[in-house]
Formats: structure tokens, C-alpha cells, sequence
């Protein structure tokens, strides 16, 4: 994919899936995905993964091979997201997206080539943006239908 495409499709993210949100009930938030973590915990490690992506679109470009890595269910309990307003997650999600939209938009193509190092695996920053896209509506399908 290219950053262009990857901007487009996140801003198309950022226009859509916050309405389909907001239709869901604060049961439908505490329903359970798969056996770990509910709808509520998913959009919070959503935001978790926005926060950990920033990094590494940021670092990539001036560190020379940074090592970026986070514990997902950590941050997720440690976050609490279960006791926070599920609008206020929606509302950050959307506004953090569209941030990251802003700093994508900026990287220059030169720097799409150099590597971040994740979990003791290489990773061009052009790969690092797909897969954080990807990840998204993978996720994202947990939620709501699009």
C-alpha cells in the first residue's frame, strides 16, 4: 500500500466508524471479543496501538533503528479502560487518527525506508503504516460493521 492510500483509508476510518460507535449501547461495550477483553477494552487497545505507532512513525525517521515494543494487555489493564466513559475512548480515537493522519501526511517518502525494529524483527516505517492500518479494521470488524 502506499501512504497515500494508507492517509486516505485512516481518514476514511475517522469520518465513519465513530457515528457506528456511538450506536452501540454501554452493554454492547461490555460484551465480551473472543475470551480476552470486551468492545470497550478493544477500542482501548486501539488507542493503546495509535500511541505506540506514533512512536514508531516518529522515531523511525531520526533514530537509527529504534526498538519499539509494548505489552498490549498491560497497557490495556493498566489503562482501565473498563471504567472510563466509552464516549470519551470514541472521542480520543477518533482525534488521536486524525493527528496521526497530520503526522503521515508530513513524512517525507525518503524516510519510508528506514527500519524500526519490533520485537527483534525488522520493519521498513512504509510497513510500519500498513500494518498499524490493517490492524485497525481488524479490529475495527470486532466493533461495528463497515
Amino acid at each position: 500500500m502506499s501512504i497515500r492510500h494508507s492517509i486516505h483509508q485512516l481518514g476514511l476510518l475517522c469520518d465513519t466508524i465513530p457515528a457506528k460507535l456511538r450506536c452501540l449501547s454501554s452493554e454492547d461495550f461490555n460484551e465480551k471479543v473472543g475470551s480476552i477483553w470486551t468492545k470497550k477494552q478493544v477500542l482501548g487497545h486501539l488507542i493503546d496501538s495509535a500511541v505506540n505507532n506514533h512512536q514508531r512513525f516518529i522515531r523511525t525517521q531520526f533514530e537509527e533503528r529504534p526498538q519499539i515494543a509494548y505489552d498490549q494487555d498491560k497497557w490495556n489493564a493498566l489503562n482501565h479502560y473498563e471504567a472510563i466513559d466509552e464516549q470519551l475512548l470514541i472521542q480520543l480515537w477518533e482525534t488521536y487518527n486524525r493527528f496521526l493522519c497530520e503526522v503521515l501526511e508530513k513524512i517525507p517518502s525518503e524516510n519510508l525506508m528506514k527500519i524500526c525494529i519490533v520485537k527483534g524483527e525488522k520493519y521498513s516505517l512504509q510497513f510500519i503504516v500498513d500494518d498499524y492500518l490493517a490492524h485497525m479494521e481488524y479490529h475495527l470488524h470486532q466493533l461495528v460493521a463497515f
